[in-house]
């Protein structure tokens, strides 16, 4: 059984980096679109951990039952098998346990009783819960999951593409889409990439040392699994040799080795394996109540007191203030969101900065928040059109995003759903400021957002591309009713410098509203112009 446990955790964990690489993009021109092409979920991992699932409902006051119903296999598993997931499953576990032989050796292991915290995952338990009770999401910070989805995303990702380009023969991963079209590069990945190596540094305190104290996954699953159907069961052969209790990565099992703390117990198989009287069994049976928690009530309420402080402080006025339209509360005015985001509000309190939607972004515009959105908002996705633009014919972020913070929709739906606002800057637009002539953001335009005015405000035929030699015609404007915010035109725009002459703000955002009423209200704001095709 041990045999079969390590077949199970090296499975899933290839499988984890498959779908890991497998979000791969293509092109499909039958209906002009990008599309995941996986056999699986991309987000396969993300949406079966049910700690991500039920603490964003929990956030979000919403019942999304697709969310709900994918933590449903773990949650049985869990109740008949206690936590075996952490041993048999978790992607995590399985690096941990890879790190801890690479930093412990095997005498080492087996001649020292290490002692750990397992009670302090309870608590970070606690600030979790409270956090989500008070709609602010704190449980993407130790996630297992997420952490590792987000750890390999922003720190290794990129890197591994620059690798790979040098080695000659690579160019077939690049038309398989495994990559972006271009070199990915993420704000704080050095952050993400030291967060997972601490982690995996832990072994040189103890082995599993992340499953035993820190894990608040491990903490949920171990109160579910109190009582489970399958558990481990010692005979009258034992000798009370406690080998099993020093070979035990979880500590679970108690002094004289017989008893067996089923919240710890990952059912990893190795105490059956070196017990020498081959009296330890695995097998079903009358559910029987292990030892208690025995929690300590001031530490998990200064858990939850940390979870209340957090919650608290990113719904403060410091880290989000009403917008002019008072619909949506927001810090900065370029904390532009993914297509298909829900309002700011709930998209704070659903997102668990997985780094999916980055990770699929064909043009590495999606790019981690640092202080765009305030304490709230850490490492959710902005759109930094000055990187790269929300192509038009892609639809790859709202296919990955696990917990409906990005919810999925349509090619031709991006045409009113609307993210923000392009604003032309006067002072450094060369047609405005020195009045040469300059049609890029008209001629890159996804959805013909560019018009163009003369001095009197008249319209006037779209600009002859003539060079410097051919008269000023007019000066171009945005129409709202067509612009979404894409920022097609500020990646484009020849401006020298880090800022482009049109840029887009979330002045436009209407996120607030239903597509129904968004695709409404454009229509009552729609103006046919001339030159300009009709994308209705």
């Amino acid at each position: 059984m041990k045999t079969v446990r390590r077949t199970s955790q090296i499975f899933f964990l290839l499988l984890f980096l498959v779908l890991f690489f497998q979000t791969a993009h293509h092109i499909d021109w039958a209906d002009g679109g990008m599309s995941v092409s996986a056999f699986l979920p991309a987000d396969f991992f993300l949406r079966i951990d049910p700690l991500l699932g039920w603490t964003a409902i929990v956030a979000s006051r919403s019942f999304p039952l697709a969310v709900a119903l994918w933590t449903v296999p773990v949650l049985l598993l869990t109740l008949l098998f206690g936590r075996a997931f952490c041993g048999w499953v978790c992607p995590l576990g399985t690096l941990v346990d890879c790190a801890d032989r690479a930093v412990r050796p095997k005498r080492e292991r087996r001649t020292k009783l290490e002692r750990s915290r397992p009670r302090l995952k309870y608590y970070v338990l606690g600030a979790v819960a409270a956090s989500a009770l008070l709609g602010s999401q704190l449980v993407w910070l130790l996630d297992p999951i997420a952490l590792t989805f987000r750890s390999l995303t922003l720190g290794f990702f990129a890197p591994l593409q620059r690798a790979i380009q040098w080695l000659p023969g690579t160019g077939r991963l690049q038309s398989w889409g495994i990559f972006p079209d271009q070199q990915a590069a993420y704000g704080s990945g050095f952050a993400a990439a030291l967060l997972l190596g601490a982690i995996l540094a832990g072994g040189f305190l103890s082995r599993r040392f992340w499953c035993r104290s820190l894990c608040p996954l491990g903490a949920l699953l171990g109160l579910i699994a109190r009582v489970p159907f399958f558990r481990r069961r010692v005979g009258s052969a034992c000798n009370e040799c406690t080998l099993c209790r020093l070979e035990c990565k979880m500590d679970a099992i108690g002094e004289k080795g017989k008893r067996t703390s089923t919240a710890e117990c990952i059912q990893c198989q190795s105490c059956a394996e070196l017990c020498p009287q081959e009296a330890i069994r695995m097998s079903p049976g009358r559910p029987e109540p292990g030892p208690k928690l025995n929690l300590d009530r001031r530490r998990l309420l200064a858990g939850v007191g940390v979870g209340t402080a957090w919650g608290l402080g990113a719904a403060s006025a410091l880290a989000r203030r009403p917008t002019r339209d008072g619909e949506s509360r927001i810090t900065g005015k370029r904390l532009i969101r993914p297509p298909g985001s829900v309002a700011e509000e709930l998209f704070t309190e659903r997102c668990v900065r997985c780094g999916a939607c980055m990770k699929v972004c064909p043009t590495n515009g999606l790019q981690p928040a640092i202080v765009e959105g305030g304490l709230g908002a850490i490492w959710t996705p902005v759109l930094t059109p000055r990187v790269g633009e929300c192509s038009q014919n892609c639809n790859l972020c709202g296919e990955v995003c696990p917990t409906d913070a990005i919810e999925p929709f349509t090619i031709p739906e991006k045409e009113h759903l609307f993210i923000g606002r392009a604003v032309i800057n006067r002072s450094s637009c060369v047609v405005w400021e020195s009045g040469k002539q300059c049609l890029v953001c008209d001629e890159v335009c996804s959805y013909s957002a560019i018009y163009w005015l003369d001095k009197n405000g008249s319209a006037v035929p779209y600009p002859a591309d003539g060079g410097d030699a051919e008269p000023l015609q007019g000066f171009p404007y945005v129409d709202p009713a067509r612009c979404v915010g894409c920022g097609i035109c500020e990646y484009n725009c020849p401006a020298g410098g880090p800022d482009a002459a049109i840029r887009v703000t979330r002045d436009g955002d209407k996120r607030h509203l239903s597509r129904a009423e968004q695709e409404a209200w454009q229509a009552a704001n729609w103006t046919e112009r001339e030159g300009k095709p009709s994308l209705r």
